[in-house]
């Protein structure tokens, strides 16, 4: 068998051995943990007190569109090259 034969058979089994190595995973059987995970009941809000407001829970505040540089940054500032300190200056 010549030397380029050769290579090319151990790189495909190099390749094969990777593949079902990365395939065959933890080893573990069944399903994960969470899918026998059970509900709890809902909150139960004592007498005298308001139940908390979940619709707006998940919104995300309205972002403004385009480029705008973040709040407190001077817009004038970020025009200008960065200063560079500790150069050498004789």
């Amino acid at each position: 068998m010549s030397k380029g034969c050769r290579e090319v058979v151990l790189l495909t089994a190099l390749v094969v051995s990777t593949v079902l190595a990365g395939c065959s995973g933890s080893g573990k059987k069944g399903s994960p943990a969470y899918f026998s995970a059970g509900t709890i009941p809902p909150l139960q809000v004592p007498a005298g007190l308001d139940r908390p407001l979940r619709s707006n829970s998940l919104l995300l505040p309205e972002q403004p569109s385009g480029p705008f540089p973040p709040p407190g940054m001077d817009v004038e500032q970020m025009a200008k090259p960065p200063r560079i300190v500790g150069g050498s200056e004789d």
